[in-house]
């Protein structure tokens, strides 16, 4: 089944960069992210997918900056089953929004003159939760 998506719009709600003095040595990038999908109790056929992603400078896993990011996409979808909807966004939304999301962090890190952080294509330990 096909879902129309009538307007799209995603914003990156906060972020936080922080470099930290480590001497060279080797890196470990260990990204951590979360996602969620909700519904609008008030408006018909709006919904929204925060994603969360964090990059820690851990003891165990060393990394030269910490960084948080939250991406919230907002999706008007037409008419369409919910079932086909809510499979909709939890693929093809996901993406879209994790997409946002990552060019947004290889920019800004190269932007502040950083290492670039490439993240995967597809960030597939996301599990999106319905919001309550």
């Amino acid at each position: 089944m096909q879902v129309t998506v009538k307007k799209m719009d995603i914003f990156t709600n906060y972020i936080k960069l922080e470099v930290i003095e480590l001497e060279n040595g080797k890196y470990e990038l260990a990204p951590k992210a979360s996602a969620k999908i909700g519904k609008s109790n008030k408006i018909p056929n709006h919904y929204a997918i925060e994603v969360n992603l964090s990059v820690l400078d851990e003891p165990t896993r060393r990394f030269p900056i910490n960084l948080e990011v939250k991406t919230i996409g907002y999706f008007e979808i037409e008419n369409s089953d919910e079932n086909v909807v809510q499979e909709f966004l939890k693929s093809q939304g996901l993406q879209a929004v994790y997409h946002n999301l990552r060019n947004l962090i290889s920019t800004v890190t190269a932007a502040s003159m950083l290492p670039i952080v490439n993240l995967p294509p597809f960030f597939t330990d996301i599990v999106p939760r319905k919001q309550q």
